[in-house]
């Protein structure tokens, strides 16, 4: 069918980019693994012990991630 477009430059929205944790995929011929996590990148420390990385979200310790690196805490820069 046909799509039109309208204008709905008025209109409030508000896009949502996530926050991502990218981590190596077990295939390294694969692309990195992204997982969506709640809050933003200021929500998580990342800590480096060798070859282990950690995750750990804020203020709860909790560990969210503990392996191989690297690993990234970004926003994502497009929007879900």
């Amino acid at each position: 069918g046909r799509v039109e477009l309208i204008d709905n430059s008025n209109a409030s929205r508000q896009l949502i980019q996530p926050t991502l944790i990218r981590y190596p995929n077990e295939d390294p011929a694969l692309p990195p693994v992204e997982v969506v996590v709640p809050g933003s990148v200021d929500d998580y420390t990342l800590d480096r012990w060798g070859d282990l990385w950690i995750v750990t979200a804020n203020p709860t310790k909790h560990q969210i991630y503990s392996g191989p690196g690297p690993v990234e805490i970004v926003q994502s820069p497009a929007p879900f």
